[in-house]
């Protein structure tokens, strides 16, 4: 080994030594960071939830039917004659009893018409008698008789044909109700069959829907139905009024109609109605809200709590009725069903009680009338407040 090379070694030797003594104490400070022997662990954190003790019920079952609500009668008016519009006796809006002028032609023509048909009529009628003292006399006979009293007839169905062409071309109201559209304007000429208004009576209102060959045999005519209108605050009585003895060949339903009184018009047709029908009462039953349900692998589930855990629980669902549905296995009388926060749990999850529901729907007072059962205008209620989520 020559010298060179001999203080090369110990060069390198003593830049190893140094690198060492600055390198031991972050070696040491991260030996400190791993776990020490007998260390507890980080301490878990309550989820906040609200619960609800579950309860046998009755629940009520019920049918639900959609639709447009439109006026029990409703007719397009035609004019039977031609002629000009002269006058429109009762515009769009105008309420119109039976019988009442809608829209006049110009009838001077057939008011001549009428009138010369009349002056035919009591010549005729004269001459009959004229003709009826000769034959009495003796002086014509039988068949000049029988003649005169034929052209009376003749002219009589001529007169009153022309009263009625008369009349006809003042249109008028079916029945009593109120002019929602008028389609013709002063001037035009019409033709017979020219549909000149529409006339409505809407004090009598009905809803049409659809329902299965299994819910059908549920319903009689007369069954009383809740509606629920839109832009009107509170339901409205109504009856099952018809129903459907034959299936629609495409559906496979089977139609029924409801009916609204609307003495006073305060309903206005063509709002979208929502008709709620008793089909039968659950007694004794575990229901629960519908937004308390996961789906849990396929499966639907809940959670409950047991001491301060969440305990994962399939159940099986049976009929739902709004925001409550039944639960016929999985659930027992006295549980504390999680019906705010459970969306956030996992099984054995350590959770703390911060609200406790008395409405079956699992509601409290301060909720959102959308996320009761008694205020609910959908079936989805959302979370009610942030302690539970």
């Amino acid at each position: 080994m020559t010298i060179g090379t001999e203080k090369t070694i110990i060069t390198m030797r003593k830049l190893f030594a140094a690198a060492a003594l600055v390198l031991a104490p972050a070696l040491l400070s991260i030996a400190g960071c791993g776990p020490r022997g007998g260390a507890a662990p980080p301490a878990e954190t309550a989820r906040n939830v609200r619960v609800l003790e579950l309860d046998a019920t009755d629940l009520d079952e019920m049918f639900e039917v959609s639709g447009a609500v439109q006026p029990l009668r409703g007719t397009d008016v035609a004019a039977e004659e031609g002629g000009t519009v002269a006058v429109i006796a009762r515009d769009k809006g105008a309420r119109v009893a039976k019988g009442q002028t809608l829209i006049e032609l110009d009838r001077r023509l057939l008011a001549a018409e009428a009138d010369a048909a009349r002056a035919d009529l009591a010549l005729q009628a004269y001459n009959v008698e004229q003709t009826q003292r000769l034959f009495d006399a003796g002086k014509v006979s039988r068949v000049e008789l029988l003649t005169a009293e034929a052209q009376h007839g003749r002219s009589a169905a001529a007169a009153r044909v022309a009263e009625l062409r008369h009349e006809r071309a003042a249109v008028a109201a079916p029945y009593a109700g109120i002019v929602a559209e008028r389609f013709v304007e002063p001037g035009q000429l019409v033709t017979p069959g020219t549909v000149v208004a529409r006339v409505v009576d809407p004090s009598v209102l009905k809803l049409a829907g659809w329902l299965t060959e299994r819910d059908i045999v549920w319903l009689r005519e007369g069954a009383a139905a809740e509606v629920s209108l839109d832009g009107v605050a509170a339901p409205v009585a109504g009856r099952v009024a018809w129903l459907g003895f034959e299936a629609d060949p495409v559906t496979g339903k089977f139609p029924l109609e409801i009916r609204l009184e609307n003495k006073d018009l305060a309903l206005r047709p063509g709002v979208v109605g929502r008709a709620r029908i008793h089909k039968q009462t659950l007694a004794g039953v575990i229901a629960i809200p519908r937004d308390a349900v996961l789906d849990a692998g396929g499966g639907a589930a809940v959670y409950v709590v047991e001491g301060d855990r969440a305990q994962l629980r399939r159940i099986v669902l049976g009929p739902d009725q709004g925001l409550l549905v039944a639960v016929t296995a999985g659930l027992r009388a006295g549980e504390l069903l999680v019906v705010r926060g459970q969306r956030d749990l996992i099984d054995g999850a350590l959770v703390k009680t911060v609200e406790t529901a008395s409405a079956r729907d699992g509601s409290l007072a301060g909720d959102p009338a959308a996320a009761t059962e008694a205020g609910a205008a959908t079936r989805d209620a959302p979370p009610a407040t942030e302690a539970a989520r």
